[in-house]
C-alpha cells in the first residue's frame, strides 16, 4: 500500500485462491476439471485510509490457468477475474496520525505542519517577530529591528555633528570651533579678509599682504626721501617728514615691527659706507622712537654700497642709492 496524501492511497498485490467445491450445470465440467488452488495479482484504490473506516475498489486478475489436466475440452486458457467494491472496518489497533515534518509535533495540533518546528511555537520553526533577520531567541530586542552586529536591537545612535559656531566647518575639523570662521582657514576667522586668520595677522582688522603678514604695504614711503646733511648721519627736515609717515604707520598698526636699512653709494671705503649706513639707520631708528615707538619694535642694519638700487655712474644713480629703506615685520 502506498499512500497518496492523507486521504487516499494505492494497493497492489498477490492473491492465492483455493476452491473448496464447482457447481457445474448441466455438468459439461467436473471437479477434476479445474484446479483447486490459483494465483492471482490485484490491484485498487482506498479512500480514507488511516480512517477506521475506509472505502476501497479493487481489480483482481488471475495468473494461473483454471483448467486442470484432466479437462478433455480443448480450449482457450480459463482465468479468475474479479472486481470488488466495499467499505473496511478498523477493529483493533489505533489510529496513527500523520507528521509530516518529522519534528514530533503531529499535524492536527501543528501550526506548521510542512516546517520543522519547536513544540513551544506549537510546531514553527524559531519566529523573527521584528523581521530584521535575527531570530527571537538571539535577538536580545525581538519587537524592534534591529541589527546583527548588535544582537538584533537598533545601533546606537550616532553621535550628533557639532558645529557650535555655525560657520559650516564642524568642530571635528574646526581649528576655532567657538568662534565663527571661513571655510578656507579651516573655520577660524578673517576679520579683514586678506586670506590670513585673526590669529596670526598682525593687522586683523585691515586687509594685507605677506610681508608684514596681514597688514597693509607702506606704499606711500619713498626710502630715497630720507635725506641727509652731506656725508654725515644727520636728518634733514624732508629726511624727518618722510620718516613721519613710518612712525603714522607703526602706531596704526602696533604689532609691526620695522628694521631700518642703511644703503650708501659706491664712494669712499667699503668700511667708511658702511659705517655711515649703521649711523644713518640708526638716526632713523632714534628719530621713529623719540615719536613714541618702542625701541622694542625697531631694529637697524647697514649694507654700505653693497646693494645699490642703481647705477653708481651718474649724479643722479648715486643719490637714489643713498638711502633708508624700512623692512616691516
Amino acid at each position: 500500500k502506498v499512500h497518496v496524501g492523507r486521504f487516499a492511497a494505492l494497493t497492489l498485490g498477490g492473491q492465492l485462491d483455493y476452491a473448496l467445491r464447482v457447481v457445474d450445470a448441466p455438468n459439461y465440467w467436473t471437479a477434476d476439471s479445474l484446479s483447486a488452488v490459483s494465483v492471482s495479482a490485484s490491484g485498487g484504490v482506498e479512500f480514507f485510509p488511516h480512517s477506521r473506516v475506509a472505502l476501497y475498489g479493487r481489480y483482481t486478475m488471475g495468473l494461473s490457468d483454471l483448467r486442470s489436466s484432466a479437462a478433455s475440452v480443448s480450449s482457450s486458457k480459463i482465468h479468475l477475474q474479479s472486481v470488488q467494491a466495499g467499505i473496511k472496518l478498523r477493529l483493533a489497533g489505533r489510529r496513527v496520525y500523520a507528521d509530516r515534518d518529522g519534528d514530533g509535533l503531529l499535524d492536527k495540533v501543528d501550526k506548521c505542519p510542512a516546517d520543522v518546528g519547536l513544540s513551544k511555537y506549537q510546531g514553527c520553526p524559531v519566529p523573527d517577530t521584528d523581521r530584521d533577520g535575527v531570530l527571537d531567541e538571539d535577538d536580545a530586542c525581538p519587537k524592534e529591528a534591529g541589527v546583527a552586529a548588535q544582537r538584533g536591537c537598533a545601533p546606537p545612535p550616532a553621535p550628533p555633528v557639532l558645529d557650535r559656531d555655525l560657520d559650516g566647518v564642524l568642530d571635528a575639523s574646526d581649528r576655532c570651533p567657538s568662534t565663527a570662521g571661513s571655510t578656507s582657514l579651516d573655520g577660524c576667522p578673517d576679520s579683514d579678509q586678506d586670506g590670513y586668520e585673526d590669529a596670526t595677522d598682525k593687522c586683523p582688522n585691515a586687509a594685507g599682504t605677506v610681508s608684514p603678514r596681514g597688514c597693509p604695504r607702506l606704499s606711500a614711503f619713498r626710502p630715497t626721501d630720507v635725506t641727509f646733511d652731506g656725508v654725515t648721519a644727520r636728518l634733514t627736515a624732508a629726511g624727518r617728514a618722510e620718516l613721519d609717515k613710518v612712525t603714522a604707520y607703526l602706531t596704526m598698526y602696533p604689532n609691526v615691527s620695522a628694521e631700518f636699512v642703511g644703503h650708501t653709494d659706491n664712494v669712499g671705503s667699503v668700511d667708511a659706507s658702511i659705517g655711515l649706513s649703521v649711523r644713518r639707520a640708526e638716526a632713523a631708528r632714534d628719530f621713529v622712537s623719540m615719536q613714541g615707538i618702542s625701541l622694542e619694535r625697531l631694529s637697524i642694519r647697514g649694507e654700505g654700497g653693497r646693494r645699490p638700487a642703481t647705477s653708481n655712474r651718474t649724479v643722479e644713480g648715486r643719490a637714489l642709492n643713498q638711502r633708508i629703506e624700512v623692512v616691516l615685520r
